[in-house]
């Protein structure tokens, strides 16, 4: 009755929070897929789809596979029991097998790990996948936009509350924004990355004396000391793009940038206070982010907080640079870049694939 399906949708999501082995009797309630089975079968099959649809509310990936793949399990018992008939089942298992793949190339994507996520793209069972979406125009090859992503994920882990991954993305979000400018604005030629290709091994004799000569007036004399110059954090590297768009001289690309340094200088707080989060194994939620930001100002603990924005403000100031970062290299500005109702990159677009073909 009511009460049993209500207790099966509720075993669906323990199933995400640890339970190892779900109960054969809610088993047969939440994954039941035959008319012999049970007579309210279409109602349940919809509960379950529904299970699905409300843990990708929450953006959970991992969940879903692990939900659709435990449905697979028993409908395997089931046809081995002889339960059963494979040919009544086979064109939906091949369908939940293509939503299984696309749901594992979004945890890939979450995982930074475009590699694996292109190169599953690329199998013969994702045709469907490619025709009916746009992520091979999104994720393949050399059109994965890793900035992008790590933007992304700042939006998804404060719509959830995750603080301490949204400020570990938030970090990394502010050196990828340094390296991609760094890279669009020809500054590559400068950095040894034929024997250091993870690193950012400054080479002096690759440096125009006057580019360096600005370079030395931020950074310090300490750039002298050795050659090539290991730029040490992201302040160096926010100094050497400094100096780099001096040299260039150009105006439209000093105006933009003028606008995210103001923008960084509001982030730099966070981003400190999410080393300290590592290092002190504290939690950390969006309503501790305002108190600690509060108290931190108030005893004059941190020079940063004095410039930081409320943590509220965060995502429109990375959305703020995200749009001046555009202007600087002078490409279009991403539909995924905005607030509110704007699309999340790659995982809109496979939870609403997903969703379409739960039916």
């Amino acid at each position: 009755g009511t009460y049993n399906l209500n207790f099966s949708l509720k075993r669906c999501f323990e199933v995400n929070n640890g339970c190892k082995k779900i109960p054969a009797k809610v088993s047969r309630l939440v994954f039941s897929q035959f008319s012999t089975l049970s007579t309210e079968e279409p109602y349940i099959r919809s509960q379950k789809y529904l299970a699905v649809k409300q843990l990708l509310q929450r953006w959970d990936f991992d969940g879903s596979i692990q939900l659709l793949e435990s449905w697979q399990s028993y409908l395997e018992t089931l046809i081995k029991e002889n339960i059963a008939n494979k040919s009544a089942i086979a064109e939906n298992d091949f369908k939940i097998k293509q939503i299984i793949q696309a749901l594992n190339i979004a945890v890939d994507c979450f995982n930074l790990d475009n590699i694996k996520a292109s190169r599953d793209l690329k199998k013969p069972e994702n045709n469907p996948l490619r025709k009916e979406t746009s992520l091979f125009q999104l994720v393949a090859d050399d059109n994965y936009d890793r900035l992008l992503n790590l933007y992304t994920q700042c939006r998804i882990y404060w719509e959830l509350n995750q603080i301490a991954n949204f400020l570990a993305r938030l970090a990394s979000f502010g050196e990828e924004t340094l390296h991609y400018l760094v890279q669009e604005l020809a500054g590559l030629q400068y950095f040894d990355k034929e024997r250091h290709p993870d690193n950012w091994d400054l080479d002096q004799n690759r440096v125009e004396p006057e580019l360096w000569s600005l370079f030395e007036n931020e950074e310090g004399t300490k750039c002298n000391d050795k050659n090539p110059y290991r730029l040490p954090g992201r302040f160096s590297k926010r100094n050497f793009v400094n100096s780099l768009i001096r040299y260039r001289s150009n105006s439209h690309e000093k105006t933009a940038w003028q606008k995210i340094t103001e923008s960084l200088d509001k982030l730099d707080y966070w981003i400190e206070k999410r080393n300290q989060i590592v290092h002190s194994a504290k939690g950390v939620s969006q309503e501790s982010m305002q108190k600690s930001l509060n108290s931190d100002k108030n005893n004059n603990n941190s020079k940063s907080a004095t410039k930081a924005c409320s943590p509220q403000e965060i995502i429109k100031e990375i959305t703020h640079i995200s749009k001046q970062t555009s202007q600087i290299v002078k490409k279009p500005q991403s539909q995924f870049i905005g607030i509110n109702n704007t699309p999340l990159y790659i995982y809109s677009d496979i939870r609403d694939w997903v969703v379409s073909n739960l039916r």
